[in-house]
Formats: structure tokens, C-alpha cells, sequence
């Protein structure tokens, strides 16, 4: 049985020495073992690293089996811009 996950959103920055620090303590007792998933607030980020991050999440890896392929390259038409 898979377990229920449970998402806190919390406020930080990453300082100089480039170490998370959350602004307040967490309402969770430790230790624990934690995923993070860091989102920016700002534009000076390189689209190309979070495209490349995405593509490896694992929550994205339905898309890898065939019963998703469900279109071909003659689906469609091709978008001019």
C-alpha cells in the first residue's frame, strides 16, 4: 500500500554559501526524512536546468509508457510563429 504523502509550503532563501535556511521552524517534530523541491521566486534561473530536472522526476514517468504515446507526427498541423 502506498503511503500518503503530505506537502508543507514554507518561505526561505539560499544564502551565499548556497544552504537553504527556512524563515520560521517547522510544525513538524523530528527527524524525518524529507523530499524539497525548490521553486524560485525570481527570473534569473536557467529554464534549460528545470526542463532537464522535470524530465527526471519520477512523477512525471507515466508519460514514458506506451499507452500515453497516443499521437504520431502526422496529428495535428505545425505551428508557425
Amino acid at each position: 500500500m502506498d503511503k500518503i504523502k503530505k506537502v508543507l509550503e514554507v518561505k526561505g532563501i539560499i544564502d551565499e554559501k548556497r544552504k537553504l535556511l527556512i524563515n520560521d521552524p517547522l510544525p513538524i517534530k523530528g527527524p524525518k526524512n524529507v523530499k524539497v523541491l525548490i521553486i524560485l521566486e525570481d527570473d534569473d534561473f536557467d529554464d534549460e536546468i528545470l526542463y532537464k530536472n522535470l524530465s527526471k522526476n519520477p512523477a512525471f514517468s507515466f508519460l514514458k509508457e506506451s499507452e500515453e504515446d497516443i499521437y504520431s507526427i502526422n496529428d495535428g498541423k505545425a505551428f508557425e510563429d
